[in-house]
């Protein structure tokens, strides 16, 4: 099959059937579109949005390391039970799950910086709410944007991957 193709003046990268359709049709140009398409950022640029979304994702952890380990200690001073610090994980983990499918569809229609800034600012709307909560119903409901907007892992494995 391959040596077909390469016969026909065709190539490896996928375009061999659109170019021996172009020139038996007598086009001049044969259609590219069948080619993987080539990184369009310089390899400067695109070290650079590697290391921003690295030190993107280093702050998200260390944030969500502090929030992890204090949170429980938090909920049991406010009156909660070992249930109630339960509840507060699988408050993050449905949010988590909602926010990818989210997150996602904004990220492919209005690109992965927007995400990025969005991710953030829930992540900072949640952790102010956690900083004001006065019962254990408030750090509930601060654990919900968090989990809806914590796709910074997501969004930089987009980035390396384009």
């Amino acid at each position: 099959m391959v040596s077909e193709c390469l016969a026909q003046g065709g190539s490896r990268t996928g375009a061999g059937a659109a170019d021996s359709a172009a020139v038996a049709s007598g086009k001049d140009e044969p259609s590219r579109r069948d080619e993987l398409p080539e990184s369009h950022l310089a390899p400067e640029v695109a070290a650079l949005a590697r290391r921003i979304c690295l030190m993107a994702v280093i702050v998200d952890y260390i944030g969500v390391g502090m929030m992890r380990t204090c949170l429980p200690f938090y909920a049991l001073q406010m009156g909660g039970t070992a249930t109630t610090v339960g509840a507060l994980e699988a408050c993050y983990g449905v949010g988590q799950v909602v926010g990818a499918t989210v997150m996602g569809r904004v990220s492919d229609k209005y690109g992965r910086k927007i995400v990025l800034l969005l991710s953030f600012l829930g992540s900072a709307i949640g952790y102010g709410m956690v900083g004001v909560a006065t019962t254990t119903t408030g750090l509930l409901m601060s654990r919900v944007p968090v989990g809806l907007a914590k796709q910074t892992v997501a969004v930089a494995r987009a980035v390396v991957a384009d």
